[in-house]
């Protein structure tokens, strides 16, 4: 480590720290050296630093000479200057505490003679609203003059202002049962005077009764007043207790005659609610509870939800009515109130939404399922959809079932949309268990059901664009969604095709592999040692083989377009078929050559020749004969796939196939001889 003037220089120097850290590069002595060394270099860097400024030094002692007697003289003036500064301090702060008192003093005055004013108020008001109402004689104080009407509710509102202001005193306490007394009568008088104007059918008085009820604060008796006297007696008309039968009969002509009575009377319910201060509403916040607590109360039958048609027809019938009266609010601030209402939210809690779907569940799913467990079967011959099948039919009439006008619900969308994908995903899930065996499904059956579920990749998605959509109102953001839902109901779609072919395809191949691998199983024992010819004819078991595809290819040439039938339905079957075959004469040509193997070895060891045939095939072994009848089944193979319209070139075994027979091991005769 090396030791210089700045690890000295830091303000957290520790010569025990410095020691420890310097043990581990130097020795005590080695330390001690560059120490001594260090301060010989500071003490002549003192000495140049004093002889440079030496001259400074010498001035600075010079001029310090009599500095105390000079700071001794100053000091007896600066003490008197601060004692008189104590002093004048001292008095302001005297003076600030007698002024703060005067201003809390005054204040308090002010406070008194404010209270005084409000006393005086109140005191002024009650003998005014006192005088006033015994000027009149009579049980109506405002007579027939509007202005007094006004005059009084202003000053009792001011009178009910200043003891707001003052209520815990003990004097505005002594005038509030004098107040609650002219209350009381201010209050009957309008309720009195507004019932007058109801029966005279005055809007003029009914609305200066409205003011004046804005004036002193009491809208909600005004409110009910309204409701009372205006709209209670004309909805109790129209609305009675047995107006309505067990299954909604007669609620139109009710919902008719309440929006009838409504049309006459919004002149007047305008009129009376602009001279209402602003937020309050006769027809939201008067009539409409009216209306609704009388139907929930006299018409519950109304909301019964066992019988679905009827409870549709009731919920459809009332919504026409809600919308009616949103078109008498006049404006769209007044419908925002009137869907906002705790009375609209009350109606709707009426209805049991959740209870009337699923009765219509039950209804439309289980015919679906009714028809499936129907079994497979042709739809009738009126079908507009060209659809075939029955289970294909049934979805597509079951799926507009839950979109009639007579089922859907705008509150239900999206339950009847869920519905509607869940019956797509039951076929699906259906025809997954079905099989091609003739009893569930036949091969017609199968071809049936794949062109069905092409047709319903088309017409479904129509079906959501043209009948759903509209229905639904949905934002872009949603129809996206409602996109992907698509998406997921063609895959089902395309499931319910892929399910049919592949029942067609284990039917028609199934039997057809057997016979494959057993013919060509049982060659070897028809030309081991048997001494037939070499083979020039394919085998009988190809035609029997094949037999089940050229029966389905004259079926479904009748139906199907040449290249689907060939590359959709056959080509798949084929190519099993050829996969299985291929196996089959491999394992046939395996057994043979090694058998073959085995019977030379034998001859071998007993010194016999090889058994050679005579005649036309002489010099023919049995394992030759074999590959030769393979050989003309192959190529009679290929023929049989041409028939079905299918090229070989599409089938990569058939050339396998080919190969493999092409392929031995070099002639074992050639030991022999």
């Amino acid at each position: 480590m090396e030791v210089s003037e700045a690890v000295f220089m830091s303000p957290d120097f520790s010569v025990d720290s410095f020691i420890a850290s310097t043990r581990s590069t130097m020795t005590l002595d080695q330390l001690q050296t560059r120490l001594v060394e260090l301060f010989g270099v500071l003490r002549n860097s003192m000495v140049e630093l004093i002889n440079k400024d030496y001259v400074d030094f010498v001035n600075l002692s010079t001029k310090l000479v009599g500095l105390d007697k000079a700071i001794a003289k100053l000091t007896v003036p600066l003490g008197q200057l601060k004692t008189d500064v104590e002093e004048i301090k001292g008095e302001i702060d005297t003076e600030i505490v007698k002024v703060d008192s005067r201003l809390q003093q005054h204040l308090r005055t002010r406070e008194d003679k404010a209270l005084l004013q409000r006393f005086l108020a109140i005191s002024t008001s009650l003998e005014k609203l006192e005088k006033m109402m015994k000027s009149t004689g009579s049980e109506d104080p405002f007579g027939d003059d509007a202005g007094k009407m006004l005059g009084m509710a202003s000053e009792l509102n001011q009178l009910l202002f200043s003891v707001g202001q003052c209520r815990d005193l003990p004097f505005a306490a002594q005038a509030l049962p004098r107040i609650d007394a002219l209350r009381r009568v201010l209050e009957a008088a309008l309720a009195d005077r507004f019932a007058r104007g109801v029966a005279a059918r005055s809007t003029e008085l009914m609305a200066q009764c409205i003011r004046t009820f804005a004036i002193i604060d009491k809208m909600d008796d005004a409110l009910r007043l309204f409701r009372s006297l205006v709209a209670a007696p004309a909805v109790a008309k129209i609305v009675t207790k047995d107006c309505v039968g067990a299954a909604g009969e007669g609620l139109d002509a009710v919902l008719s005659g309440l929006l009838a009575w409504l049309r006459d009377n919004m002149a007047v319910i305008r009129c009376v609610t602009g001279a209402a201060t602003k937020g309050i509403d006769l027809l939201v916040d008067a009539v409409w509870p009216e209306i609704v607590d009388s139907l929930m109360t006299k018409c519950s039958s109304i909301f019964s939800s066992g019988v679905a048609d009827v409870f549709h027809r009731n919920y459809t019938a009332m919504q026409g009515f809600v919308d009616g009266v949103e078109q008498q609010c006049g404006t769209l601030a007044a419908v925002a109130r009137l869907r906002a209402s705790p009375a609209l939210a009350a109606l709707r809690k009426r209805w049991s939404l959740p209870v009337y779907f699923q009765l219509r569940f039950q209804e439309i799913a289980g015919q679906f399922e009714a028809t499936l467990m129907d079994g497979f079967g042709l739809a009738e011959a009126d079908s507009t959809d060209e659809v075939k099948s029955r289970p294909a039919a049934m979805l597509l009439v079951c799926v507009r079932r839950c979109w009639a006008p007579d089922v859907f619900v705008p509150a239900l969308a999206h339950r009847f949309l869920k519905l509607s994908f869940q019956l797509v995903s039951r076929l699906a899930a259906w025809t997954g268990t079905l099989t091609c065996d003739g009893k569930s499904l036949t091969i017609s059956d199968c071809i049936t059901l794949e062109r069905d579920a092409h047709k319903l990749s088309t017409v479904f998605p129509a079906l959501v664009h043209s009948l759903m959509a509209p229905l639904l109102r949905a934002p872009p953001a949603a129809m996206a969604a409602l996109a992907g839902a698509i998406e997921d109901a063609l895959q089902h779609l395309d499931g319910v095709a892929r399910q049919a072919r592949m029942a067609a395809e284990s039917h028609l191949t199934g039997q057809a592999v057997t016979v494959a691998l057993d013919g060509a199983r049982a060659i070897p024992r028809l030309y081991r040692r048997t001494g037939k010819e070499m083979p020039s004819t394919p085998s009988g078991y190809l035609e029997t083989m094949f037999e089940p595809l050229h029966a389905f290819a004259r079926t479904a040439r009748e139906v199907l377009p040449a290249d689907q039938l060939a590359h959709v339905w056959l080509l798949p079957c084929v190519k099993i078929i050829t996969d299985k075959y291929l196996a089959g004469v491999n394992e046939v040509l395996v057994s043979v050559r090694k058998t073959e193997e085995n019977l030379i070895r034998l001859k071998k060891m007993r010194g016999s020749q090889a058994n050679v045939a005579s005649g036309p095939d002489a010099g023919a072994t049995d394992e030759d004969k074999i590959r030769a009848q393979l050989r003309e089944d192959i190529k009679n193979f290929s023929v049989q796939v041409n028939l079905l319209g299918v090229s070989p070139a599409d089938v990569p075994s058939i050339a396998e196939l080919n190969v493999l027979l092409d392929t031995r091991p070099a002639d074992s005769r050639t030991e022999d001889i």
